[in-house]
């Protein structure tokens, strides 16, 4: 589960498997279901039982995947993966290629996802790109004059910063 994006059928048959027996029904017959499914799912501060979700679970774990290989870069499935499918640049810009691996696409569909809510911590800046990567709570900068970033050539956070600093 923590290795592909299970299709969403499968993650709906094992929810109506947890939910049957949460009820009391069996095979032949089903039980009552007194609060909605969803409601269940939900975190216990909010009144829920803090039952999982399956579908946003299988896409955490794919995710935590993707946050190896770009943490780990050194490990096999990193050195693999970077061979294979983006090893001309960066994990984040890299293309599906032609006939990937289930894997592989079960990374990039979580991709966006964490694109959206991840943010950069800058240290020393050298790996972050001014304009295109999320390091500012609301996103990258946009309002920007070509003329001025040309004459300056900004493009790392590191050259905003002062050396001695």
């Amino acid at each position: 589960m923590s290795c592909f994006v299970l299709p969403d059928g499968l993650c709906d048959e094992i929810e109506s498997m947890i939910s049957r027996f949460y009820w009391g029904g069996d095979v032949s017959r089903r039980g009552i279901h007194w609060v909605k499914w969803k409601t269940v799912c939900q975190p216990k501060q909010v009144g829920g039982l803090g039952f999982r979700d399956f579908k946003s679970f299988n896409l955490a774990l794919v995710s935590k995947n993707w946050w190896r290989i770009h943490n780990y870069p050194d490990s096999l499935l990193g050195r693999v993966f970077e061979a294979v499918y983006f090893s001309s640049g960066s994990m984040e810009s890299a293309k599906r290629g032609y006939r990937p691996s289930y894997a592989w696409s079960s990374i990039l569909k979580t991709l966006s996802m964490i694109q959206k809510g991840s943010c950069w911590r800058i240290g020393v800046g050298s790996k972050v790109r001014i304009w295109e990567d999320n390091w500012l709570t609301n996103g990258p900068p946009v309002n920007f004059r070509q003329d001025v970033v040309d004459e300056h050539g900004l493009v790392k956070v590191a050259d905003l910063m002062l050396p001695s600093n």
